[in-house]
């Protein structure tokens, strides 16, 4: 695949005004960028209501990116999904499962997660049996969610996406492998980190009984696109130490960071402006249009079917990230 080949696709915290939603996945279309996702990662604006409004005032192919079984019931993700698929038919609707975030959401909810890469793949499971009519029994006390004779009081609605969206090892075999029609896969920005990621859906696919794994492949990146010699944002400094702290010990390893970093960081002991360059830099797609665009064509390479840039700080600089990444990258390519 080349880099011609590669879908751009852009994601922005949700505002907290949700109208601006609506401006941004506008603009987004108006550049040339190929889906608008809308995250699930915080409190801020509800997703589905974000996401039933978008497609109302746009055309660009939208996502959710990414909301939590933990969070969420699976059986009200169904409801969610199964009634947007049947309000807006025409639109190629990815809905995105994954753990969540766990220092801003599921601590604040009093939620430890557990058998993660589990509950993940039953809960895509018992998404797609509801949405398809079937009643649902689940007594696995390995999970976090009971269903006892649901059934969906819905039609079965066109069929939708589901993705899981990950950087875990555990959960890029065991859920996203197995189970999912795609993945998000976030933070690996070198040929070598995704060869490993999809050697790990491969296995997960052939567990499953499946050929290696040959659904789509998203590479996932906060991204800032920079002048010469300048440095990464607070904003964007401030994600990165959140998504170190999220990180499990073994994928921090693999990355090379420092795990007692992430411990300072979990433990409130370091604060993000503390968190060297060179460790955030790990978590950031940084750097100039040039240097973003050899990022691209890297995971291109590598078989990424898109690359999805996420956009951090108020809608003022996300809209600004957007309209650089657009003229830096897209309109280069698509021109030429």
């Amino acid at each position: 695949m080349t880099a011609r080949q590669i879908e751009f696709h852009v994601c922005v915290i949700p505002p907290r005004e949700p109208l601006r939603a609506r401006e941004l996945a506008a603009l987004a279309e108006q550049l040339g960028f190929d889906r608008f996702w809308v995250s699930d990662q915080e409190f801020g604006p509800d997703p589905f209501l974000l996401l039933a409004d978008l497609a109302e005032h746009t055309r660009i192919q939208l996502g959710l990116a990414v909301t939590s079984p933990f969070t969420r019931h699976p059986a009200q993700l169904a409801r969610a999904m199964a009634t947007l698929a049947h309000l807006h038919p025409e639109r190629d609707w990815v809905f995105g499962l994954g753990t969540a975030n766990p220092q801003r959401v599921l601590a604040p909810l009093g939620l430890t997660p557990r058998n993660v890469p589990r509950q993940i793949r039953v809960a895509i499971e018992t998404i797609r049996e509801l949405a398809s009519g079937h009643t649902v029994t689940t007594a696995d006390p390995r999970l976090d969610f009971v269903l006892d004779g649901v059934t969906l009081s819905i039609d079965a609605p066109p069929r939708f996406a589901l993705y899981v969206g990950t950087r875990g090892p555990q959960m890029l075999e065991r859920a996203a492998g197995e189970v999912a029609d795609g993945v998000m896969v976030e933070a690996q920005l070198t040929a070598e980190g995704i060869a490993w990621a999809r050697s790990l859906l491969d296995a997960g696919s052939r567990n499953a009984g499946r050929a290696k794994f040959d659904r789509p492949y998203v590479s996932w990146q906060l991204a800032e696109v920079l002048d010469d010699d300048e440095p990464i944002s607070h904003h964007a400094r401030d994600f990165a130490a959140l998504l170190i702290a999220a990180t499990g010990d073994e994928t921090l390893a693999r990355m090379g960071v420092p795990i007692e970093l992430a411990q300072e960081l979990r433990s409130g002991q370091r604060a993000s402006a503390d968190v060297p360059a060179r460790e955030a830099s790990k978590f950031v797609a940084a750097g100039t249009a040039a240097q973003l665009g050899e990022m691209v064509d890297v995971a291109a390479t590598a078989g990424a079917d898109a690359w999805t840039a996420l956009f951090t700080g108020l809608p003022e600089e996300a809209a600004a990230s957007m309209r650089a990444f657009a003229r830096g990258l897209i309109a280069k390519r698509r021109s030429g």
